[in-house]
C-alpha cells in the first residue's frame, strides 16, 4: 500500500501541488474576505452594530444564563453607557421592551398590525428602522441594530414630547431613581405610544412598570447613576443626528437641488395669495419676537389642491409633533444636494390624517412634485408652513422664531429661479 502510494504522488506530482495550491489561495481569500467583513463593523456612525444574537438556551429573560437574559443585560449596558443614563431610566425601557418584544424576541413580529421588534415599530417606524439596518450592512433583526435604533431615537428631543409628561427629555428621563416612572414616560412619549396620550393607551402600562421593576433587580445592581457630562452632550441632538453632512440619518444622501418654484401650480406670474403674517420675516402680528421663520400657504385660496416641493431632493424624515396650531403637527423634511433643507409643516395633526403626506422616507422628489395635499378637511388645519433652512431642519428648529439667518426667505430664490 505504501509503495502504490509512493508511486501515485510520484507519477502526479505536478497535479497535486496545483490542487494543493488553489486550496490555500482559497483559504487566503476567506481569510481576507472575512477580515474585511471584521473590519465593516463598525457603522458609519461610530457605533458597533455587529453585536449578534448571544449564544445560550433559550427561555425567560428573567432566568441568567438564557439568550433573552443576555439581550437584555446587554441592552441595559449599551442605554447606561452610550446615552449615560442611570440604571433606573434603562430599567423603564427594558420594562417596555419585555412587553413589546414578548420577552426580548429580536424578531419579534405581530401579526395584527406587523409590528416588528425589541419596540414592535410599526408603518414608518418598520420602514425607518429597515432603512436604519440596510444602511448598515445588516438585518433588521440583528441586536446591535435595534440598540442602534433606539439610541437614535433617544436622542431625538421631538422624540420625547408627551401629553402627561410636559418636561419629558432624554436629560430629565435620564436622571430618574425610579423604574417604574422611566417606564411610563418611556410609555407615554413618542418612543413609544405617543405624544398625544394622557392616559394608559392599550392598557398595558402596569405590566411596563412591572417589568421595569425586574430589570432593575436584575441588571441595576450597583444603581447606576446618571453621567451628566454624557447626558448633556447628547440631550440637544436632533432627529437626524443634528448637523448637516452626517449620513447617520434614515435615508441617506441629499437629492437634486434644481431650479425653485412655487408650493401650488395655481400661483401664476410670481403673484401667490398671501401677504401680512403670512410672510417671511419681521412680520409683527402676535408671532414670537415678532419673527416668522417660514412662509403660510392657507386653505383659503388653497384648500384641496397638492402641496409641490418647491426645491428637489430627498424626504429624509418625516414625524409627528403635537395637535394644535402651536405645533409642527405631521412635517415632511426635505434634503437637497446644494445645502438647502426644506420642511413642509402643519398641514395635518391627527393621527389619521397621515394620509395627507403624498411621499415617504428615502423618496427623491424633484421641483414641482406633489409632498402632500392642503385640505380644510383635515382636523385642525387651516394652512401649510413652509421653511429653508442651511442647518439641518431638526437643528434649525431651535432657532424658531429667531431672525438670526438660520431660516431663509425661500419667495426671493422662487422669483429668482422664475425670472
Amino acid at each position: 500500500m505504501d509503495n502504490f502510494l509512493g508511486s501515485f504522488v510520484k507519477q502526479h506530482k505536478d497535479i497535486l501541488i496545483m490542487v494543493g495550491g488553489f486550496f490555500v489561495f482559497i483559504i487566503i481569500v476567506v481569510a481576507l474576505i472575512g477580515g474585511a467583513i471584521n473590519q465593516n463593523q463598525e457603522s458609519d456612525c461610530g457605533v458597533n452594530t455587529d453585536l449578534g444574537i448571544p449564544t445560550g438556551a433559550t427561555g425567560s429573560w428573567t432566568k441568567k444564563g438564557t439568550k433573552e437574559y443576555k439581550i437584555a443585560k446587554i441592552i441595559f449596558d449599551r442605554l447606561t453607557k452610550d446615552l449615560g443614563i442611570s440604571g433606573a431610566a434603562a430599567a423603564g425601557v427594558l420594562g417596555n421592551m419585555a412587553h413589546e418584544s414578548g420577552g426580548f424576541s429580536l424578531s419579534a413580529t405581530n401579526a395584527h398590525d406587523g409590528g416588528k421588534g425589541l419596540i414592535q415599530w410599526t408603518g414608518l417606524r418598520e420602514t425607518q428602522l429597515k432603512n436604519f439596518a440596510m444602511k448598515r450592512g445588516k438585518p433588521w433583526q440583528d441586536l446591535g441594530v435595534q440598540i442602534d435604533m433606539v439610541e437614535h431615537d433617544m436622542k431625538n428631543r421631538a422624540m420625547w414630547a408627551s401629553a402627561r409628561y410636559h418636561n419629558n427629555s432624554l436629560k430629565s428621563f435620564g436622571h430618574l431613581s425610579d423604574p417604574s416612572e422611566a417606564a411610563s414616560r418611556f410609555y407615554i412619549s413618542g418612543l413609544e405610544a405617543g405624544q398625544g396620550n394622557k392616559r394608559d393607551p392599550d392598557g398595558t402600562e402596569g405590566k411596563r412598570r412591572k417589568y421595569a421593576q425586574i430589570a432593575n433587580k436584575l441588571f441595576n445592581t450597583n444603581n447606576t447613576g446618571a453621567n451628566d457630562d454624557k447626558i448633556g452632550s447628547l440631550s440637544g441632538k436632533s432627529s437626524s443626528d443634528s448637523e448637516p453632512g452626517d449620513d447617520c440619518d434614515y435615508s441617506g444622501e441629499s437629492g437634486p437641488g434644481g431650479d425653485w418654484n412655487w408650493p401650488f401650480k395655481s400661483i401664476k406670474n410670481n403673484k401667490p395669495a398671501i401677504g401680512g403674517i403670512q410672510l417671511f420675516g419681521k412680520v409683527g402680528g402676535g408671532r414670537i419676537n415678532g419673527f416668522h421663520d417660514g412662509v403660510d400657504f392657507g386653505t383659503y385660496p388653497y384648500d384641496g389642491q397638492y402641496v409641490l416641493a418647491i426645491h428637489g431632493g430627498t424626504v429624509y424624515k418625516i414625524g409627528h409633533e403635537g395637535y394644535t396650531q402651536a405645533d409642527l403637527g405631521w412635517y415632511v423634511c426635505v434634503k437637497s444636494n446644494d445645502g438647502y433643507y426644506e420642511i413642509y409643516q402643519e398641514f395635518a395633526f391627527a393621527d389619521s390624517d397621515r394620509r395627507a403626506i403624498k411621499v415617504k422616507v428615502g423618496d427623491v422628489v424633484k421641483t414641482g412634485q406633489p409632498i402632500g395635499i392642503l385640505s380644510s378637511k383635515f382636523h385642525n388645519v387651516t394652512h401649510v408652513h413652509i421653511g429653508v433652512t442651511k442647518k439641518e431642519i431638526m437643528a434649525a428648529e431651535r432657532h424658531a422664531f429667531l431672525d438670526d439667518g438660520t431660516w431663509k426667505n425661500w419667495i426671493e430664490f422662487v422669483k429668482k429661479s422664475n425670472k
